[in-house]
């Protein structure tokens, strides 16, 4: 018999345990086969009593060569660019491509499967509305990328897909400006090569790096928010803003040039100024030398502004102090999660290991990493541990307050006063702070009032 178990990762813990008695020992006429695709989830146990063969993703030319020969077996005729489009939609993948293939042959009818049709079908959005929509963010045209959008959106196209059609865009540009030949892919049609050649030659390295970490947070963002649509429009105006923005390298150079900083295209119209400040008299500088510096000091060099002392490093000195700083700052979806879903493996200046809990967001570390950073004045790095860590600050506090609890029980004024009022419970402690007086005492009423 051959039991075979697809998407074994999926098994809980145990199951996997009832099921490793008998991989240790299996029977001599028994075979399985386990498929997963998050190898990592399966426990180590397991894995180390199989033989694993790792099985990579098929080439899109393949993919597309297998399909056609489907086509022609089932007698049908598709287009070669919906022929295409659904081998990259595929990703590598030969049994999901079969089924977009299937599902393309029903919705045809025994018709012609056309191109707009797949697109129709898998949400995507025509090759060349994608560069469209790339080259006005790219001028700093908001107003031209929103109406380009709303185009597509009308005609069916998903606001993640084309996030991620832009985002291989973007990466296939990049590779084009390391690697020059890779602009004549002859895998893509001729419009797309033309236009792929002039993008690449027009923008730099570093803006396309930039447009890059845009786009990856604006399929992050696009997933999360409970409506896609708004979120995608804002992720492009940013976009769109960005694209007029000088590099780090040009920004440095204009310093140093003392030029103007270039604003953005995408720049919306000044405000009306307000009202200038009551101008206030600076105090008497004092006495200077003939050179202009302060008496009793050399002067700077000529062209060269006075360096100014590096501001001092903040020590955090355990991991309360951490959660309390991004308290301070008000930044309350990351305290949180710093509360109640971050497990302390180990704590160091610089450096911070966690076990988050599943309630966490994937970027939790980074973002973490990069606060403290900016705010300590020192680099910090918080890196996710699979196992291990003491409990959450929420689980510290709460043992505290069990332990307050029943330390107030076992006191004997308190077992005095459950004994005189047995229905009676403690409902809060509170601390004294020092200063406060204590409540007085309601006063005796006579039975008769």
């Amino acid at each position: 018999k051959v039991y075979i178990v697809d998407e074994v990762h999926m098994l809980s813990r145990q199951a996997f345990n009832a099921l490793l008695k008998t991989l240790e020992e299996p029977p001599g006429h028994v075979k399985f086969v386990f498929a997963t695709t998050e190898i990592r989830r399966v426990p180590v146990t397991v894995l180390s009593r199989c033989q694993r063969f790792d099985l990579r993703r098929v080439p899109a030319e393949m993919l597309e060569a297998h399909f056609a020969g489907v086509i022609a077996k089932e007698g049908a005729e598709i287009e070669p660019e919906a022929l295409a489009r659904i081998a990259r939609a595929a990703d590598g993948s030969v049994r999901d491509g079969l089924s977009m293939l299937d599902q393309a042959l029903a919705e045809a009818n025994g018709g012609r499967i056309a191109a707009d049709a797949v697109n129709e079908m898998l949400g995507l959005a025509d090759r060349l509305d994608i560069y469209d929509l790339f080259e006005a963010l790219m001028r700093g045209e908001p107003a031209a990328a929103l109406d380009r959008f709303d185009e597509m959106y009308r005609a069916g196209a998903d606001p993640g897909l084309v996030l991620q059609d832009m985002a291989e865009l973007v990466h296939r540009l990049t590779r084009a400006q390391v690697v020059p030949a890779e602009a004549e892919d002859a895998a893509l049609p001729e419009a797309e090569r033309v236009r792929g050649r002039k993008l690449a030659e027009a923008l730099s390295l570093p803006a396309l790096t930039r447009v890059w970490q845009l786009v990856l947070k604006a399929i992050q963002e696009v997933n999360a928010a409970p409506s896609a649509k708004p979120a995608f429009e804002m992720a492009m105006l940013r976009i769109a803003y960005a694209a007029g923005l000088p590099t780090p390298a040009e920004a440095i150079a204009q310093l140093r040039s003392g030029a103007p900083a270039p604003q953005s295209k995408a720049e919306p119209p000044p405000r009306s100024a307000p009202a200038p400040a009551p101008r206030v008299e600076p105090p008497p500088p004092p006495e200077e030398d003939a050179a202009g510096a302060p008496a009793g000091e050399p002067a700077p060099p000529a062209g060269e502004m006075p360096a100014s002392e590096p501001p001092q490093p903040v020590e955090l000195p355990d991991f309360e102090a951490v959660a309390a700083l991004f308290e301070e700052r008000r930044e309350p979806r990351l305290y949180s999660y710093l509360v109640h879903d971050a497990h302390l493996v180990a704590f160091e200046q610089g450096h911070i290991a966690l076990r988050l809990g599943e309630r966490a967001p994937a970027d939790f570390a980074v973002d973490v990493g990069e606060r403290l950073t900016r705010w300590t004045g020192r680099p910090w790095k918080v890196s996710e541990a699979d196992d291990g860590g003491g409990p959450t600050l929420a689980e510290q506090q709460e043992g505290v307050r069990r332990d307050l609890f029943e330390r107030a029980k076992q006191h004997p004024l308190t077992q005095q006063t459950l004994e005189i009022f047995p229905e009676a419970s403690i409902a809060d402690i509170r601390p004294i702070q020092p200063g406060e007086a204590l409540p007085e005492a309601p006063e005796e009423q006579d039975d008769e009032r």
